[in-house]
């Protein structure tokens, strides 16, 4: 899919993110360096993921059912190259700030997912490459 490459402008979405100095350094280097910031709000936590970053053919859906709350921030980059990639990620060591442990890039995969379905696909992701490296 064209759209996951040639993204006009790079994005993050900031699941469960909270108004803090942390936040705001984040917020402010990522827009610094030309990258939208969106902070999803939990009434969005429903939609897809494709649809967040307006991705043709992704339509919001208005999903507001009850959905459960996040337990921990979670990012996810889209229209990313492996510059901006990498020195977004070196930004944390280099000020000092905590990292954010889920984190994505917006795959043709997970587009179709939502919020509270990523953690859960991280995390086997996570346990696999842990099991990968012991062996």
């Amino acid at each position: 899919m064209n759209s996951f490459r040639n993204m006009p402008q790079p994005l993050v979405l900031l699941f469960c993110f909270r108004p803090e100095e942390r936040s705001m350094r984040i917020i402010r280097y990522l827009e610094g360096r030309g990258v939208s910031v969106k902070m999803v709000q939990r009434a969005e936590y429903g939609e897809k993921l494709g649809a967040l970053c307006s991705l043709p053919g992704y339509e919001k859906r208005g999903v507001h059912s009850f959905l459960p709350e996040l337990r921990e921030e979670l990012l996810v980059m889209h229209g990313f190259d492996q510059t901006l990639l990498d020195d977004f990620l070196r930004f944390f060591r280099t000020e000092g700030l905590r990292r954010v442990e889920l984190k994505a890039v917006l795959t043709p995969t997970n587009a179709d997912w939502t919020a509270p379905e990523l953690p859960s696909h991280l995390d086997a992701e996570r346990k696999a490459l842990q099991k990968r490296a012991g062996s």
